[in-house]
């Protein structure tokens, strides 16, 4: 059994982003616990999470995933090490035995002049959704004072990286969800394997609101994340109640062996195009 844990960069600036990943191979006769990251990532912001579908190679399963970060804390700081359980029924022994990673040095540093900062530089964080972007905004004059500091170093720092970036331009939740389902459906995934497509579809859909809210939402249950969205006043009842079916409709084919018809899969791909914002058509209810 092998497990890699890298972060790259290591060194960078705050509000950089980092790229983490955890590679986990293990051959037929091994099974993995759901590995929790939770404790090693408590230095950062969770930007996005890519999670592999598990495949084979060179005989091996083979588990990756990718965390896009943000780090908080400067200076010099350590990942890890992260603990892993797995079982190995080739030895006939149901116990838990256990693989840590080795830990990870990076360093956090900063090349903002805060002595050049102004308050009248501050602006509100842009939201996909205008609602949350309005609620935010009035949320903003709440911060306390050491808040906002942080707030007006990190949109300074990003408008030095913007200005010197200016061909770089970064995708929005939108753009992003409309680029992820085009390949979903010029790969027809929907006649190859109609498990896949609802977990790819359901999976940028999530990830979409995940950059929406601006929080990792991949171990949420579908229940945990319509809460959130109610929470945060996102979408009408009439719009969330239609997300709701969208999900539940999905959970049906990937977890009770449910066959979907033509119509029906036809319905969730329209219905997924419109939430992203294709051709600027409205949620239907």
């Amino acid at each position: 059994m092998r497990v890699k844990l890298s972060l790259a960069p290591r060194e960078s600036n705050l509000s950089d982003k980092l790229w983490l990943t955890l590679r986990i191979e293990f051959p037929e006769g091994v099974s993995v616990g759901k590995p929790s990251l939770d404790a090693v990532l408590d230095e950062f912001a969770i930007r996005d999470v890519d999670q592999a579908l598990p495949r084979w190679e060179n005989g091996r399963r083979v588990l990756q995933q990718v965390y896009v970060l943000e780090p908080t804390h400067l200076g010099k700081r350590t990942l890890g090490p992260l603990r892993i359980a797995f079982r190995d029924s080739r030895r006939h022994d149901d116990r838990d035995q256990f693989i840590e990673t080795k830990p990870l040095e990076f360093e956090i540093g900063t090349d903002v002049d805060t002595n050049r900062l102004s308050l009248a530089e501050l602006r509100p964080l842009v939201s996909g959704v205008e609602s949350a972007r309005k609620r935010e905004s009035a949320a903003g004059w709440l911060w306390g004072g050491m808040a906002i500091a942080m707030g007006v170093a990190v949109l300074y720092w990003r408008r030095r990286v913007a200005a010197g970036r200016a061909t770089d331009a970064v995708p929005t939740p939108q753009e992003l969800a409309q680029h992820e389902l085009s390949d979903i459906f010029r790969e027809d995934l929907a006649e190859q394997d109609i498990d896949l497509f609802y977990v790819e579809l359901t999976g940028v859909i999530r990830r979409y609101l995940e950059r929406v809210l601006q929080v990792c939402v991949q171990e949420h249950t579908t229940e945990e994340l319509l809460q959130l969205v109610a929470a945060r006043g996102m979408l009408a009842p009439e719009q969330l109640h239609r997300l709701r079916i969208f999900f539940e409709s999905a959970d049906r084919v990937k977890f009770a062996a449910y066959r979907p018809s033509f119509e029906e899969i036809e319905e969730s791909m329209k219905w997924a195009r419109r939430f992203v914002g294709f051709d600027d058509a409205e949620v239907a209810a």
